[in-house]
Parts: structure tokens; sequence; C-alpha cells
């Protein structure tokens, strides 16, 4: 609101009355407002405008409408809503027509019905609420049509049914207002102190007041203001009241001053609104005592119906609502004035624009078709001038000596300073055309007077001439002409591009630059004493984007710099010195590329008039700003010659439909800064928090590492021109430029503690150093926590050790096996060693004892004896031979199979078979088995060890060998019908020492029984 007072403040200490200091936006159903009838406004702590209509609440912020309604949100009961407030940080109060009122919790998006317990309203339902008074923080005064008035507690939700002893008319106008613990209710025609007896839940009128001034008009209002009461009293006005209301201390705003009586006020922030019947209101801002007429279908053209409510938000943005056409946005021009428009003032004069000069009096002089309008902002009169009969014209601009006119008919038109004095005017142009100068035409469509005083004339398809002088001009008949610069091919002119030339400028070296209408630009100078004309090309780095030019401008940082206007290719930035050009255009952020001419102001910027627009842009960041009719410009296309910058730094745009006019440097204090506020926060399009209440230091899952950040600003005057930047601290330090972008994604962000940070800038461009910022923190998953690291060092560490000492193991464990193994080698090698010596070295002994003796009993000549002999070494041979074969086939051999092992063991059993024994093989059909080599033969051994025994010494006639399998071992078992008894003390021969000794070396048990049905050798293997 601030801005509305410096607004109003200025219009009224300068003079200077513009047409309108407001812009008006509507809003309807078309938009997303829920109704077009809307009873009330309310804009919150955030900034946000919540209106209740005749079918719902609707929410308006910088992301546009939402609605609430009963279908969607039960606790809701009634569509009809009368007002909303807020009562805290995430509740609103909602009063309804009939349906009692309710909560709106905007955090939980969600409504809340109060039912009321107390007898006499729930039992009339459709109560309808007259008024609701915040009499305390945590309590409502709440009256219903049916006189019951009710105490509600907002925090233990507590109700006092309260009684009053006095019967009031109906009236939708009540109130109550609070001053020092005094409790005042205001009716139509009645004011009053009340009294409020909680215990008797009672309402007393204590003191009525009345007044011999006031006596029975109608009271439409009533405030507090400063401890002083403040009343709208029918026929009289606005008027402070003393505590006792004895009599008007002081009247504020009388009731003629406004443009109608109003029928309803609204207090906020110490600027009253005043409602009128019709389409309009008043603003009156009580700390400086201004006041402003406002009506809504003069300033729009909207035929707006009366308004319902109002209020206002931080950014000085008026919110009406109406009855049946919508909602209103009224928005204070950032010092931007227009002047007012001619038709206004009854003449049959256009709006259209050509010309603009403010002269050394400060009034302003405006060339439209078919004249003059000149306007003197002080006293905001209007003349009319009409040089020559249809005199319209191209370009004004004054000096010393007068004004001059740029006719399209009459030539170059004259006044003389004398003809304008400041308190006096004098309609006598003086007309130099073809008959009285000697000029190329009566279309003249510029004049310049250079440093020198030369005078410089442009014409429509004639070329420009230039004059030696323009005081000589003035004075002589025939002045003399120094030279003609023209398209046609004639000794007499210097040849430029176009015969059809619009625009000079002179630069700062004393330079005449020319811009044609289609044939670019040329520079026209005095060069050795004698003018020349210089057409620069491509070689000069002139890159043309258009050849028909509106206007110069030179910079002020390098002389080689010049700015060219076309009208159709934007602007040419030209370095004449480093030949090269650069193109602004709408590529470049231009709002149109049919520009008018350039204006500086003292911050640099240069000031672009367009078909769509006026542009301020800067040279150095190359920032575009784009001023519309949305800023204040009662147009957006503007006119070739319709620009001027006066004295005071003050610019002058003209255009179809008027002029505006404005100092640059009152832009930016008028433009508020741009507050931003994220809105919305979502991981993988799931919104994970709602736009109004975003909970900082939030944990976020790792799966949610793509976030979407959304924000806007809350100005909802401009959305669409607003900038921001943002940045992630933790990730980058550096802000991004984002435009007028809303939104930012990041993905793939790694475990950690993050905040985000957004500002933004008004359409202005200046940033706002205050920011919204989201701090959060991305939880790792499980493998990526610090225990967990640990447990992975301490298993996989683990799992390294345990590897090594399994492979150490491994390897010890071969080398013990191989150690084993050369051990069981050396173990065989002994056995068999000891076999060869034991049975086969016997036997070899007990044959060469037998060949000696067989030799001796031959010399003596006992043959018989020889002959047994013989046989008994042939015996032993055979035996020690087949020895010999067994143990080569078991060394012979990887593995033998059960059924290699027992048709070996039959083999050697048919030596043994004679007609007294009988020796039988059993074999459990289910057995599978293998044995190494050197098991079998210690197997073989016992088994042939077994056999023996029996036949030397049991005496059996029938021997049976059985193998069999029971879980995983192997049993065989020697079984004979002989009578072996083992002997008591336990004495064992060389046989069974030799069978025990083998079954441990193969890690067999053991076994002999002898009973009197036979012997039975036990083996069991593992």
């Amino acid at each position: 609101m601030f801005r509305l007072v410096l607004i109003a403040l200025f219009l009224w200490v300068s003079g200077v009355q513009a047409q309108s200091s407001f812009s008006i936006r509507q809003f309807t159903t078309r938009d997303g407002l829920a109704h077009n009838t809307v009873l009330g406004t309310y804009v919150d702590s955030k900034g946000t405008v919540w209106l209740s209509t005749m079918d719902g609440i609707s929410r308006y912020d910088a992301n546009g409408f939402t609605t609430y309604q009963s279908k969607n949100y039960p606790g809701l009961e009634t569509n009809f809503i009368h007002s909303v407030a807020e009562l805290g940080k995430d509740t609103l109060f909602i009063t309804t027509r009939d349906k009692g009122f309710a909560y709106l919790f905007v955090k939980e998006n969600r409504v809340q019905a109060i039912k009321p317990k107390s007898g006499e309203i729930a039992q009339n339902q459709f109560a309808i609420i007259r008024f609701v008074a915040h009499i305390s923080n945590d309590e409502l005064l709440i009256g219903f049509s049916n006189d019951v008035w009710l105490i509600y507690n907002l925090k233990t939700e507590e109700e006092l049914i309260l009684n009053p002893d006095f019967q009031l008319a109906y009236t939708d106008s009540y109130s109550i207002e609070i001053i020092e613990n005094t409790w005042y209710l205001r009716t139509d025609n009645l004011i009053a102190e009340i009294d409020i007896d909680r215990k008797a839940q009672q309402i007393r009128l204590k003191k009525t007041y009345t007044t011999q001034k006031i006596g029975d008009k109608k009271i439409l209002s009533l405030f507090s203001f400063h401890n002083k009461l403040i009343a709208y009293i029918e026929n009289i006005g606005l008027v402070f009241l003393p505590s006792d209301l004895s009599e008007i201390e002081e009247v504020l705003v009388k009731e003629s001053e406004l443009l109608e009586a109003p029928r309803r006020l609204y207090l906020q922030d110490d600027v009253l609104y005043l409602l009128f019947n019709t389409s309009g209101f008043a603003v009156y801002y009580l700390n400086t005592k201004q006041l402003e007429n406002i009506d809504l279908n003069q300033l729009s053209g909207i035929n707006f119906q009366y308004v319902n409510s109002i209020s206002h938000d931080t950014f000085g943005n008026i919110w009406a609502a109406t009855w049946g056409t919508g909602l209103v946005q009224i928005q204070p021009f950032s010092g931007i004035s227009s002047v007012p428009k001619a038709t206004e003032f009854g003449k049959m004069y256009s709006d259209f624009n050509l010309g603009i000069l403010e002269d050394s009096y400060e009034t302003l002089w405006m060339l439209s078709t078919p004249g003059l309008i000149r306007w003197n902002p002080r006293s905001n009169v209007m003349d009319f001038i009409e040089p020559q009969k249809n005199a319209s014209g191209w370009h004004l601009r004054e000096d010393e000596n007068g004004i001059w006119m740029s006719s399209k008919t009459n030539g170059l038109l004259f006044l003389p300073s004398k003809n304008y004095q400041k308190n006096a005017f004098k309609n006598q142009f003086v007309q130099f055309d073809s008959d009285s100068k000697g000029l190329l035409s009566t279309n003249s469509t510029m004049s310049l007077k250079d440093k020198t005083g030369r005078l410089w004339i442009t014409h429509h398809n004639h070329g420009i001439e230039v004059y030696s002088s323009e005081k000589e001009f003035l004075r002589d008949k025939k002045p003399k002409r120094l030279a003609v610069f023209s398209g046609n091919q004639n000794e007499q002119a210097f040849l430029i591009q176009d015969k059809s030339a619009r625009v000079l400028y002179e630069s700062k070296a004393g330079e005449i630059w020319a811009g044609t209408f289609s044939g670019g630009i040329a520079r026209l100078s005095k060069k050795n004493g004698e003018l020349s004309v210089w057409i620069p090309d491509s070689t000069d780095g002139l890159r043309y984007s258009h050849k028909d030019i509106r206007g110069f401008y030179e910079s002020t940082i390098t002389d080689s710099v010049l700015w060219i206007a076309t009208y159709g290719g934007g602007i040419i930035k030209w370095d004449r010195k480093e030949k090269k050009s650069v193109i602004v255009d709408t590529k470049t952020g231009l709002s149109n590329n049919f520009t008018y001419g350039i204006l500086d102001d003292e911050e640099g910027n240069l000031w672009i008039p367009t078909n769509n627009g006026l542009n301020r842009y800067n040279p150095q960041s190359g920032r575009v700003q784009v001023f519309t009719d949305v800023d204040g410009l009662n147009n957006n296309e503007f006119n070739t010659g319709g620009i001027h910058k006066g004295k005071s730094g003050r610019l002058y745009f003209g255009g179809v439909e008027g002029v505006n006019f404005f100092n640059p440097l009152d832009l930016n204090h008028k433009k508020p800064l741009a507050e931003v506020r994220i809105t919305s926060v979502k991981a993988y399009n799931r919104e994970l928090f709602n736009r109004d209440y975003i909970e900082n230091n939030t944990k976020l899952d790792f799966e949610d590492h793509y976030l979407t950040f959304t924000y806007s600003g809350l100005d909802l005057t401009e959305p669409q021109k607003q900038a921001y930047q943002y940045r992630l601290i933790g990730s980058d330090t550096t802000w991004i430029q984002a435009g007028n972008r809303t939104s930012v994604s990041f993905s793939n962000l790694a475990p950690g503690t993050y905040q985000f940070e957004v500002m933004g800038a008004n359409s202005d461009g200046m940033w706002n150093p205050k920011t919204d910022s989201f701090t959060f923190e991305i939880i790792p998953p499980f493998w990526m926590t610090w225990w967990f690291r640990i447990i992975a060092f301490i298993t996989v560490t683990g799992l390294f050790v345990w590897v090594i000492r399994y492979i150490s193991i491994q390897k010890l464990k071969e080398e013990l096996q191989r150690l084993e193994t050369e051990q069981k080698v050396q173990q065989e090698r002994e056995r068999i060693s000891r076999d060869l010596h034991d049975h086969v070295g016997n036997q070899l002994a007990n044959i060469l004892s037998g060949v000696d003796l067989m030799r001796k009993y031959a010399k003596h000549g006992n043959q018989e004896r020889s002959d047994e002999l013989h046989g008994n070494v042939k015996d032993d041979l055979r035996s020690t031979m087949q020895q010999l074969r067994e143990t080569i086939w078991t060394l012979n051999k990887s593995e033998v199979s059960l059924s290699d092992f027992v048709s070996r063991l039959e083999t050697y059993f048919r030596t043994r078979i004679t007609d007294n024994l009988s020796i039988t093989v059993e074999i459990d059909k289910k057995m599978d088995i293998v044995f190494a080599p050197g098991k079998s033969l210690n197997v073989f051994r016992i088994i042939q060890e077994a056999v023996q025994n029996s036949l030397k010494y049991s005496g059996a006639d029938s021997i049976h060998v059985r193998f069999n399998q029971v879980d995983n071992k192997v049993l065989i078992t020697v079984q004979d019908n002989g009578s072996f008894l083992m002997r008591d003390d336990g004495y064992e021969g060389y046989g069974l020492k030799n069978m025990r000794q083998r079954a441990e070396e193969i890690g067999a048990n053991f076994e002999i029984k002898a009973d009197e049905n036979g012997t039975r050798v036990i083996l069991i293997l593992y």
C-alpha cells in the first residue's frame, strides 16, 4: 500500500493529473474462479488471495486458481461462503450463509465443519451469520439472524450462548469495535456501548449514543483508529467521533467529495475503502488524509457490477469482489503517467501521435492529425492549434528561435518563441515552402539545427537539403542552400541510397547521420571545408537487419558505436572501429522488430518504442524489459517521431492512443522487490509436500534422489515478467539463472545434506536478496552407511583372511596328504618288502634249501626223497609266483572295483579247493564300492590269511566269504565250520597279528570269534 501512497503524493505534489493511476485485470469463471459473484476477499500472511463466492471458495496465487467445494471437501456443508479469515499458520476460519462455520486446514488440505453444540443454534440449521468479531486471540463473537449471539473459543471449541436484552431490527450491517476494553455495537441507526455478562450469559445495552448532529441519519460504519472512532454518517461523510460520541470531532471526507454516497466500508492497514452502489469505490489514506475516487467501468471499459468487498496485498494491488462480474485486480501504475486524451475534451482531434515536444516552459506539444495539441500539466488546460488548414505533420523540435514543425502538406512551419510566452499564446505560425523559401518540397519530414548553426531539412521523395545558417534562413527571402543529398542522378546533388529521408542525427563529433526509408544510412559531413557523403557498407562491418531507418543513438562510452533503429529489423549496434555489427531483435528479447527510435536515461539504458510495447534495453547486460498496458501504458503501439526526452530527464512516448510520460528513475523505486516462495517438492513426480507448508530439515529416502522444486513469486501483478535464480548448496554454490522458469530438477543426488535456495527479480530486473530455502537430507541406503561399511570391511577382511587361511590349510592338507601318501608309499614299500621278506624270501630260502637237499639226495642215490623234495619245491615256486602276481596286480591299479577284487579272490580260491574243501563267495547286490590299491591288497591278504588259518588249524571242509553293506560300512566275513580254538591266555600267533596290523593300516576294525559252530573273521571297513 506504500506504493499507492507514493503515487498519490507524486500526483498531488507535482500537479500532474494523469488519466489514471491504476490498471484493471478481470478474473472470471473462464480463468478458474469458482463463481462470478464474489462476496468477500481476504489476503493471508503469505500473499495468497482467498475469495468467498456463491459456489465455494477460490484461492488465487502465482499458480492460478484452486477451488474448494462441498463435493470435494465434505466438511464444507454449503458452497455459499460469506467470508474467509486466517486464524493461524495453517488454519482458516470460514463463515457460510446458513450452515454455520468451518475450519480449512490448508496444510492437511481438508475442511472440518464446526457443529454448534448449543441447542438454540443446532435447532435452527438455517440461522444466517450476521457478523463475526475477533474479541481476543482465541475467541470469536458471532451473531446469528435469530438474535442468538455466541462466544466461540478457537482452542477449546467451547461455546457460550449470549442472549441480548434488546431487540434489533434485521440488518446485514452489524459491527463490533473494541477500544480500551469498551465494546461498541453499531447498527444502521444505533451506536451503543454494550456489556457482556458471561456468568449470566447476557448482553446488555450499557449506553446509547445520540447527537444532535447525527440525529436519525444512517450510520454506515464504525471503525477504531488510534483509539478514536471513525464513522460514516449519511449526508455528512467520514468523521472522527469522540469517545462519548457527543459531537462530530472532525469531518475527514465530505460526502460531496465522493462520486456517490457509499453503502459499505472496509478498513485495512490504515486504508479505508468506501464502496459505492455502482461500479466504483474510493480509497482514503488515514495517515496522509488523501482521497482517490476510482470508477472501474471508466478505467477499464468493462461493465462491472458493484463491489461487495475489497482488500489489498503487500504489493499495493487492490482486490475487489464484484457481484456477477468476477474478481478485479486493480494495479497501481509504476510511475507511468498518461496525457489526457484529446478526444475527451469534446474536440474532433485524434489521439494518434507523430511528434512530441516539451518546450522551455514545460508545456507539452503533441503533433496529431490534423494539427497540434498543447497541454499545460499544471493547469490541465489543453489547447487545439491548427497552424495551417489540414496541416498534419511529421516532427517537432524547439531551439532558441522557436518551435519548428515538419508538415506533410505545408512544408516547414515555424512558431517564434515570442508567440508562446509563459503566460500568453498567439497562434501565429510562419510557413516556409517552395514558394517562400525555395524548399525542395512541401512534404518535410524533419529539420535539424547542427552545432555550427546550419539548418538541415529532410523531405519525402526529395532527399535532404542543408542551409548555411538557420538565422539566415529565417532572415533572407532566398536563403543560401549549401548542398542537396538525393537518391537521384543529379550533378547538383550528393548521391545517397534513397531520396526519401526520414531522420537526422548529429553525433558528438558534429557528424550528421541520415536515415532513409529503404536505403539504409549515410554520413553527411564537412571535410576540408567541403560537404561530403559517406555510405558505409559490409566492408565497414555494417550488417543491415533492415534498411528502413527510424532513429539513431550514439554510445556515451565510445564514439565508435552507433545504435540504429530499424522498422522491421530491430536495433543494430554498429562498431565502426571494430567493423562489426550486433543485431538486437526478438531473438534476443526485444518485444517487436518494428522500432521507432532510441532514447537514453541517466542509468545508461536505451528506451525503444515498438509496435508491441516499450522496451528498456541495458547495453551492458543485454537484458530487455518490456513495458505494456499492464504497466500503465495507454497503448502498446507507438509511432515514428513520437519520442522525446525532456530537460528534466522525463521521457515521452506517443502512439496510436495518446502519450505516456515518466522519469525512468521513478520506475525502479515504485516496483516492489520480488519475494519468492518454494511451493512444492516432488520426487519422481510424487509430491512430497504441498505448496503451502514445506518443512525444512526433511529426511528423504535414497530412492527420492530425483527431486523437482517448484517456486513462484508472491507478486501476482506480473508473474510472467519475474526472473529467478537458484543454487543447491551441497552440490554447487554458484547461482544459476533460470529466467522466468518456475521449476528445476536435480537427478542422481548423492546421499548427504543439501540446501536449495531461490531468489527473484521484479520486472525491472531488481533482485530481492531475501531468499526462500529448503534444507533436506538424503538418507544413504544401508550399503552406504558407516556401520555397513565397517561391517563390510570386517566381513571382507575376515573373508580375505578366511580365504588365505583356507588356501593355506588346503596347501597344508595337500602337503600333509603328500607326506601321508609318501608315508603310505614308504609303508607300502616296507610292507611289500616285509611280505617279500616274510613270504617270498622264506619260500625262496626253503626252495634254495630244498634244491640243495635234492642235489644231496640225488648224489647219495636217494631218488625217492629227491623226487619228493622236487614236488615241494615246485609247489613253493608256484606259491611265490602267485604272491608276486597279486602284489604287482594291486600296485598296477589306481583303484580296484569290488567285482575285480572278488574275481581275483575266486582265482586264488580255485588253487585251494579240493574234494574235501568247499569255498564260496557271497556279495550283497546293492554294493558298489571301489578299493584303493593299497587297501585292496591288505583286504586280500587278511582274507587270504584267514582262509589259510582255517585250512591249517581248524580242519574245516567249508569256508564262506560274505560281502555286505550296512549304512556307510562294508562288512567282510570269513566263516568256516572247523574247530579252531582261541588260547585262554590271549596269545595270538603270527598270522593273527599280521591280520590285525593290516586292518589298522587301512583304518578298519578286525574281530575274530570261535565257537562250536566254527570260526568267524570279521573285517569292518569305513
